[in-house]
């Protein structure tokens, strides 16, 4: 038997990719997002389902709503300065902080319970049967002011317009002309309401800035009693205020301090030099007053040298010379020694001086470091001081301005009047169709979630390799099932190629493969079938002497397939290895075929790895080229991992988008559990929902045949 053998270390599926489309795997979000799509455009009747029963809820409740009508009222709010309205605390404010804070008052005020109980009043709203009717009220209820003023505050909208002094007052209720009565009066009450607040209530203004310049006044001269008792209290003397009469300033112990600090150094100048005069012995003044005697010494012992040499000691000269050398030597001494004690008496007054005003120094400083603790209280019981005078200050500049008797316009009108509007403002039928579609989109968005995340099938051919450890040998894609016979021998169909592209990958992992080749897969229905007769077909197409083997003798699935029902198939020969089987040739598609033959109640004892040999024996001494098997399933039976023992080489076929992961690895682990000689898995029936793998429409295969 000749083969065609390339290069038997190449793995099968390195060799077999470039026949079965190059792509690149796409990046991982762009990955995802496909898959989504993909997801997204298999549940589309679904999804659109779920936006036609939003479409028509939102109809229905826009048709069930009862109509409300909106009606608004804008008015113009100018800032002024008032002294009712300042206080203490804004005095000192920045001018945008003030505008920050006046508009933000009238805005709560524009929302307030005061308003309107108020406008409740103005409007003699209790005995208004339609305001009544509108909200559910009913005359004479406990309580019913109160109540009523909850229901307004609910009800209003009070809307500042962006950058401008302008607000809007709007009120929505299911009658348009209560709607218009609602914003006017809440204008109205709002704009006398101000009006009162500004030149009704200057008096009392007056008195109560009078009562807050009382009170800063007492506590003013009450924290002016507490700095002078707290610092007679610790002995603080403060001589010099500090720059701007702020601080603490230069107290009476920081002042000697700096007299002690510089009488102290000039001692200790004045004792260094002392000790050392005192250490060198002599000073210009000794040397001056014993210069003479030394001279005379000098000339005395000169004399005595030469008389004594020549005279002789007795002589009466030599001997008065002696008397006199004795008597200046006695006068030097005299006059060294009185030197002498002057400088140490000096010396010790300069010491005495020093240590004096040392220990001067170091009490004072003690006394200093001490005052410096009191000194941070006295600093804060000080700036306390200094605040209480300026906001004094202040307070009393303010009351000396305020005009008793002052008049004037209002700083808010009312800009536009509200009028009943005609059309409703709710229900809204857009947005309801709006909020309907967004909340279909967010549920149809958890739906293909959720169909994504519970999808364990094969939908990546490539995860052949990454998830289930198999190389790729081929990706088929779906066709019509009328079809199938087909396009198995039509060798321009995509299926024909694909089919051609995995024998080309079987073809050059020979030494892999070798003679005996059999296809099993996890469940029934996932291809193997065709994959069987598509794949022998294949190799017959180049020359190769093909025996195609139904082994699966519980379904004999091919032998139905291709109706040749044999009497003596591949179970007799399990059961005989000697007996010649029946052999049927299918000249259509260039092969031999052996049928499953009968199914025998003994087929538990025929399917071994003993008999399958022995079967492979008597098979492959008929000249066979390769031998292709259609194996049985894996799962729930013992049958495949048991006949692959005997096989060269066993091809796993896996469904696209169908079998669960988790059962194929299943399968897998139980045939590498028993040692299968697995070679590599086989993708069936890809379809449009593989195309953001690139394996689409074409699949990759060839090119397109047209003849013409």
């Amino acid at each position: 038997m000749t083969m065609n053998k390339l290069n038997p270390n190449q793995p099968v599926a390195a060799l077999g990719t470039p026949l079965m489309g190059a792509h690149s795997p796409a990046p991982e979000i762009s990955h995802i997002v496909e898959r989504y799509r993909s997801r997204t455009i298999e549940l589309r009747f679904w999804l659109l389902g779920l936006f036609g029963a939003g479409l028509v809820l939102a109809i229905a409740a826009t048709l069930l709503m009862t109509p409300r009508y909106l009606s608004t009222a804008r008015i113009e709010i100018s800032r002024v300065d008032s002294g009712a309205a300042a206080g203490p605390d804004t005095i000192d404010a920045p001018v945008e902080e003030r505008d920050r804070q006046y508009y933000e008052t009238q805005y709560q005020l524009l929302h307030s319970r005061f308003l309107a109980e108020r406008v409740i009043e103005a409007e003699n709203l209790l005995a208004n049967e339609e305001f009544l009717e509108t909200f559910g009220f009913s005359a004479g209820q406990p309580g019913l002011k109160r109540t009523a003023a909850g229901v307004l505050l609910n009800t209003v909208n009070v809307e500042p317009v962006e950058r401008s002094n302008l607000v809007d007052i709007s009120f929505i209720t299911p009658a348009p002309a209560l709607s218009a009565q609602l914003a006017n009066a809440w204008a109205e009450q709002f704009l006398r309401a101000n009006y009162d607040k500004r030149f009704g209530d200057t008096l009392l203004a007056r008195e109560q800035l009078q009562q807050q310049l009382g009170e800063m006044r007492e506590r003013l001269e009450k924290s002016e009693a507490n700095l002078i008792g707290y610092a007679n209290a610790h002995g603080i003397v403060v001589v010099e205020r500090g720059e701007n009469g702020g601080g603490a300033g230069s107290t009476l112990l920081s002042a000697e301090l700096d007299t002690l600090s510089t009488a102290l150094a000039e001692a200790t100048a004045r004792r260094i030099a002392a000790q050392s005069a005192m250490r060198a012995g002599n000073d210009a003044s000794a040397v001056a007053g014993t210069s003479a005697l030394n001279t005379r010494l000098a000339e005395v012992r000169g004399q005595l040298a030469n008389l004594g040499s020549t005279l002789g000691p007795e002589n009466t000269k030599v001997k008065a010379l002696r008397a006199e050398e004795e008597s200046i030597s006695r006068s030097l001494t005299s006059e060294t020694d009185r030197f002498g004690s002057a400088r140490t008496g000096e010396y010790r007054r300069a010491m005495l001086e020093e240590r004096g005003l040392r220990e001067r120094f170091e009490d004072v400083k003690a006394a200093y470091l001490g005052q410096q603790g009191s000194g941070v209280q006295y600093g804060i019981l000080l700036r306390e001081v200094d605040t209480n005078r300026q906001i004094y200050d202040a307070l009393l500049q303010r009351f000396k301005e305020i005009d008793v008797g002052r008049t004037g316009n209002n700083n808010m009108t009312q800009i536009e009047h509200a009028l009943p509007n005609a059309s409703p403002y709710s229900p809204s039928l857009p947005l309801n169709i709006a909020i309907a579609f967004a909340v279909a989109a967010v549920l149809c968005g958890l739906a293909v979630y959720a169909a994504e995340a519970m999808d364990n099938s094969i939908r990546d051919p490539e995860e052949m390799r990454s998830k289930l450890g198999l190389d790729l040998i081929g990706i088929i894609p779906q066709t019509d099932e009328s079809r199938l016979l087909e396009d198995i021998t039509d060798p321009h169909s995509e299926l024909s190629e694909a089919y051609a592209s995995a024998a080309l990958s079987i073809r050059l992992g020979t030494a892999r493969a070798g003679r005996s080749l059999m296809l099993t897969s996890t469940r029934p229905n996932e291809g193997k079938t065709i994959s069987s007769l598509a794949l022998a077909h294949s190799f017959a197409r180049v020359g190769e002497r093909i025996l195609l083997v139904d082994l699966d003798m519980r379904r004999a699935g091919l032998s139905k397939l291709l109706s040749v029902r044999g009497t003596h198939g591949m179970s007799a020969l399990l059961s005989d290895p000697a007996s010649p089987p029946e052999i049927a040739p299918l000249e259509e598609f260039g092969l031999d075929f052996l049928p499953s033959g009968p199914v025998r109640k003994d087929r538990f004892v025929l399917l071994t790895a003993a008999r399958m040999q022995a079967a492979l024996e008597q098979l492959g001494s008929l000249g066979y080229d390769r031998l292709i098997f259609d194996g049985p399933p894996v799962l729930g039976l013992a049958d495949a991992p048991e006949l692959s023992r005997a096989m060269d080489a066993v091809v796993y076929v896996v469904q696209a988008n169908a079998e669960s992961q988790r059962a194929v690895r299943r399968g897998i682990a139980r045939m590498r559990g028993v040692g299968a000689p697995l070679l590599g898995g086989l993708t069936t029936q890809l379809d449009a929902r593989n195309d953001i793998y690139g394996y689409g429409d074409g699949y990759g295969f060839g090119y397109s045949y047209n003849e013409e």
